[in-house]
């Protein structure tokens, strides 16, 4: 989550990528990531104030502490799209086969455009 919110392309990928390589699905990294851009979304929406986490997901308190930080390299309408393309690769997820690591590594350009 840290290159994802630092925007660091390079790392989020090999990250990704070296955990969808250790037998963990794409499905596993969905309701993180989504905690991420939501907590993210709520700062925006409050103007930059993090008053506390509003997710189900409990994310670390290293990452909370850092998520004011981290929404600055963001657009609000940039984690609309992140949240939106989520559920997509979660809908695609559960219609049809997708590849993990072509799906996370299209949403991180798309995230990253």
């Amino acid at each position: 989550m840290t290159s994802i919110g630092k925007r660091d392309l390079k790392t989020s990928i090999k990250l990704g990528r070296s955990i969808l390589n250790n037998s963990d699905t794409l499905s596993s990294l969905i309701f993180p990531l989504l905690a991420f851009f939501q907590e993210i979304l709520f700062i925006k929406m409050n103007n930059g104030t993090f008053i506390k986490p509003s997710s189900y997901i409990p994310l670390s308190s290293s990452l909370q502490r850092s998520l004011v930080d981290y929404s600055s390299n963001f657009k609000k309408n940039e984690v609309v799209i992140a949240i939106r393309k989520l559920k997509e690769i979660e809908i695609k997820q559960k219609t049809s086969y997708i590849d993990d690591e072509t799906e996370f590594i299209s949403f991180i350009h798309n995230v990253f455009e």
